[in-house]
């Protein structure tokens, strides 16, 4: 897997997610799919819950007027055993461009027969702390 490959995956999820095109980013997901934040884990054990999880991101992203995710790979490790970790920031571009703001997240991934799968996603620094308490109630509502 290249680092051009991983760049342009991560590209369509960016697409995907504020397009609102939910489905094909679920099958690029390995369930459980663990996903910590500052102070907290989530575990989304299906695409039943991945969906919610997905729209509360993106509702979160389209109200502070995101118009576009791009990628910024700043560290990919080689794989070992068909795993490997990918190190992102992303770049919530918005109109107006006051609410433009980075997250930094580091994916766990590992080579499926149709390419990369996430098993893993850790936010070192997300932009949204908001999102958090809603992504809880979220999970707590399941």
């Amino acid at each position: 897997m290249s680092f051009a490959q991983i760049l342009d995956l991560l590209r369509n999820r960016g697409e995907l997610l504020i397009s609102g095109e939910v489905e094909p980013l679920m099958a690029e997901f390995v369930f459980p799919l663990p996903i910590y934040l500052p102070g907290r884990r989530i575990v989304l054990t299906s695409t039943k819950q991945a969906r919610p999880y997905c729209e509360v991101v993106r509702t979160a992203l389209c109200d502070r007027g995101v118009v576009a995710l791009r990628p910024r790979v700043t560290a990919m490790e080689l794989p070992r055993g068909g795993r490997f970790r990918v190190w992102v920031d992303w770049y919530e571009l918005a109109l107006p461009v006051q609410g433009t703001r980075l997250t930094s997240a580091v994916y766990f991934m590992k080579l499926g027969a149709a390419g990369p799968l996430t098993e893993m996603i850790l936010y070192e620094s997300p932009s949204m702390p908001e999102v958090c308490a809603r992504v809880e109630d979220l999970m707590l509502s399941a």
